[in-house]
């Protein structure tokens, strides 16, 4: 796919205000990453495949969102889903984007350490849910062989591994413009 000129909206009105909270983890995190994820999920402003038909790469754009320290284990960060502006990339019609989740990445320290990653889905972050995950306090600090811990949601958390775990929670809310 070639380049898009995928601009930004001056003046985003649709915000939120996402909070990580983070709760009997075996130390602190020093690296917290925010990202949003964007695409256009409307195949009829993209270009077919002129062979297969299909539609096989709508544009799709990450952005970084910026978490700021609240407390020691309290995080705060802005996310937009109006932050891309819809535009005809291919002469096709408009490409409305939209957000698909907002996520986070937590390392203890190094780059090569687990990355504890949380999201929220754009319904989640809409209904200004409050989402807990747990993560094995063993991972805390160990080498990264190249996957991110995901966590597990608490009707997966077994009773004898509850001491073993930390939770990290987000938790969406609606700001007016």
């Amino acid at each position: 796919m070639t380049d898009l000129n995928i601009r930004r909206n001056p003046a985003p009105q649709q915000r939120y205000e996402v909070t990580l909270e983070i709760k009997d983890a075996p130390g602190p995190f020093e690296v917290v990453e925010g990202f949003m994820q964007y695409e256009v999920r409307d195949d009829q402003c993209v270009p077919k495949d002129p062979v297969s038909g299909a539609h096989p790469q709508r544009p799709k754009q990450t952005i970084p969102a910026q978490y700021e320290r609240v407390t020691e284990n309290t995080y705060r960060a802005t996310i937009y889903t109006d932050l891309l502006l819809d535009d005809d990339y291919f002469g096709l019609g408009l490409c409305p984007w939209k957000l698909v989740a907002t996520r986070a990445a937590l390392r203890a320290k190094a780059a090569y350490e687990t990355r504890f990653v949380t999201d929220l889905s754009l319904d989640e972050l809409k209904r200004q849910q409050r989402k807990f995950l747990y993560f094995p306090k063993s991972e805390y600090s160990t080498p990264n062989l190249g996957y991110p811990a995901f966590g597990i949601g608490p009707e997966m958390l077994r009773p004898e591994h509850s001491s073993a775990k930390f939770t990290i929670t987000m938790t969406a809310r609606w700001e007016t413009p």
